[in-house]
């Protein structure tokens, strides 16, 4: 390994051919976090040259000499074997923002030398961009990932980029320095002339600015220095570090072309907008491909996991597989699969019983039990069948769906996920047992980690107000799940699957039943007893559209007929066959709805 500082004609003075490997991410360098702050950089440089060339009398070696030079940081090169006669090749490792950037200002400024008619200052800048005696890509010194080849090419060799290319942050690049460039030498008679002030600019790109420049032999393991080496730098993700770590691992056991093969088929796959979208996760937002790859490897270690120690554990476990002799393709496969499952959780058919089974539990704090469905879920299908995966699953949904109803808190479920799937892997080689393990585990827990028995939640759908304590998504998913088990408990039309969505919550007795449903007469211990029963569970119903509070807060005798006019739900049947709608009615037709609660999320006796 070399370390040595270098200015841009040093570095790329010399044919060279730094490429970036397929599996390094896009440009994301942009005008306000980099370009901009580089380009005041360049500014402050030339212009300090050009004082200490007023200072000396025009003598441009001592005005050199005197001039501070300006550290960009650090870019890591790995040296790889090329042809005779062709130009020195080197993979870029680290500094890919950091090199593309510089090549499109190196480029633009030639580009603007060349048409205000400095051709001497325009060709030696055009020397650092491209290789004079090679080839198609050979004839770049630097060549870019897949997603940015289209429209560097198209900004070096000023052409259109075709209708296919959508990435445009390297063309803006190139854009901004040839209009900031172009400002610079337009600035000029005002104290310098264009001719002195564009002099001043080529110097500064030609020789100083300064990198350090880490060069590795094949031989060297690039991991001991890879890290984000300029403040400037976009930081780089867990994802970004576990793909740069595959690929590079891969480098050095496949040829290019089964490289090239293995980040298409394993790793592409996750660099589209689903991987890169935010999702919450406590109280921050972090891209999903993240928040995976943490899920999984607490999934795969059968440990805590911090958000800030997934790389880290990722490559400890990693490099533990390399040594029992798996390849990193293996490795890989592994986190692919995962990846395929988990996204696979979030297409599946709502009236599915997978589809309900993700939409009831994401209401619920599902997510912190995604360790644990990844471990259920990613078991080969030999071992484990979708009826014994499906058991499982209910089990949790219950287990969620009953502390919710009750207001347990949702803290501490990563934990739990955890401890069952320690309990799990202890039956490792009988897997057909994890049903009744995972059964056993959840009802085991005790305090606040407890699944609430039945008169537990008997107390808190009956004799507490449930409207305004549960949350509206949450009660509207519990009345919907009843709704489908009375779907199923019938032989429905085929043609007319239910589907939650729409649906709105409704207080049978309304909240405002003063009016209607009184005859004014009533005392104080009547008022109070009615006023206790609206928000509870057997006065709550959904239907299929609002109803306008006429209608709402009208008598029980327009109200009924309203909802069995614009409802074909089955809920409400039995309300609208009712001829009154009292404290009677509502008692008895919340123990009806409870039975099919405690029903539909059962749990073990004790």
């Amino acid at each position: 390994m070399d370390v040595s500082v270098k200015n841009f004609e040093e570095l790329f003075g010399a044919e060279i051919h730094c490429v970036i490997p397929i599996f390094q991410r896009p440009y994301v360098w942009n005008e306000e976090d980099q370009w901009e702050p580089l380009w005041e950089d360049i500014e402050s440089t030339a212009s300090d040259y050009l004082l200490q060339l007023q200072e000396t009398g025009g003598d441009k070696t001592k005005a050199q000499g005197l001039t501070r030079r300006h550290f960009m940081g650090a870019i890591v090169l790995q040296q790889q074997q090329a042809p005779i006669g062709s130009p020195k090749l080197a993979l870029v490792i680290d500094g890919q923002q950091r090199l593309t950037t510089i090549q499109l200002l190196l480029d633009a400024a030639s580009d603007i030398c060349s048409d205000e008619g400095f051709d001497a200052q325009s060709t030696s800048l055009g020397r650092l961009v491209r290789n004079q005696h090679a080839q198609d890509a050979e004839r770049f010194k630097l060549w870019p990932s897949a997603d940015n080849q289209a429209s560097f090419v198209a900004a070096l060799d000023k052409e259109q980029p075709s209708e296919t290319v959508h990435e445009t942050s390297v063309e803006d690049c190139h854009r901004y320095f040839k209009q900031s460039i172009d400002r610079w030498i337009d600035a000029g008679e005002q104290e310098y002339t264009r001719e002195a002030r564009a002099d001043a600019l080529f110097i500064t790109l030609y020789g100083l600015f300064e990198l350090a420049v880490i060069e590795l032999s094949e031989r060297d393991d690039p991991y001991v220095i890879f890290e984000t080496l300029n403040a400037r730098g976009t930081p780089l993700t867990p994802g970004d570090l576990v793909q740069n770590y595959i690929l590079q691992a891969a480098a050095s056991d496949v040829e290019m072309a089964k490289h090239e093969e293995l980040f298409n088929k394993l790793w592409k796959p996750l660099e589209d907008e689903y991987w890169r979208t935010e999702v919450r996760t406590g109280a921050l937002n972090r891209a999903r491909l993240d928040v995976f790859l943490q899920y999984w490897l607490v999934s795969t270690v059968l440990d805590e996991v911090r958000f800030e120690r997934v790389f880290p554990t990722f490559k400890e476990h990693a490099d533990q597989q390399l040594k029992t002799g798996r390849t990193i393709e293996a490795v890989a496969e592994r986190i692919h699969h995962a990846a395929r499952v988990y996204r696979g959780w979030d297409d599946y058919p709502l009236n599915s019983q997978r589809g309900r089974f993700f939409r009831r539990g994401r209401m619920c704090g599902l997510g912190g039990m995604s360790p644990l469905l990844l471990y259920i879920d990613t078991q080969p299908n030999e071992l484990l069948t979708e009826e014994q995966r499906l058991s499982m699953f209910s089990d949790i949904e219950s287990y969620l769906i009953r502390r919710a109803l009750c207001r347990a808190i949702t803290a501490g479920l990563t934990r739990i996920s955890l401890e069952a799937m320690r309990r799990l892997s202890e039956h490792e080689k009988t897997p057909s047992l994890w049903p009744e393990v995972l059964r056993q585990f959840l009802a085991s827990l005790q305090g606040s980690r407890r699944w609430p028995r039945d008169d537990e939640l008997s107390d808190s759908l009956l004799a507490r107000p449930l409207y305004g304590r549960v949350g509206q998504g949450r009660l509207s998913m519990v009345l919907a799940a009843i709704e489908d088990r009375k779907r199923h408990a019938m032989v429905f039309p085929p043609d007319s699957p239910f589907s939650p969505e729409g649906l709105s919550i409704e207080h049978i007795l309304p909240r405002r039943w003063q009016q209607h449903w009184s005859d004014g007469r009533e005392s104080q211990e009547f008022v109070d007893r009615r006023e206790s029963v609206i928000d509870v569970l057997g006065n709550l119903t959904l239907v299929n559209t609002g109803l306008n509070s006429s209608i709402s807060n009208g008598p029980w005798s327009e109200k009924k007929a309203a909802i069995a006019k614009s409802s074909t739900l089955l809920i409400n049947k039995d309300v609208t066959d009712s001829e009154v709608w009292d404290e009677t009615a509502i008692a008895q037709r919340g123990e009806e709805l409870l039975d099919i609660i405690t029903d539909i999320w059962s749990r073990p006796r004790d």
